[in-house]
């Protein structure tokens, strides 16, 4: 279970660090962001 909050916790902070550049495009979490 950690090792899958570790891959959430990376997979949110590059989603949030790719929106605040303000790209023309929004990237959000879905069903497999836990597994990527």
């Amino acid at each position: 279970m950690k090792l899958r909050f570790h891959i959430f916790k990376e997979s949110l902070d590059l989603i949030i660090s790719i929106n605040k550049k303000g790209l023309p495009y929004t990237l959000v979490v879905n069903h497999s962001a836990d597994w990527t």
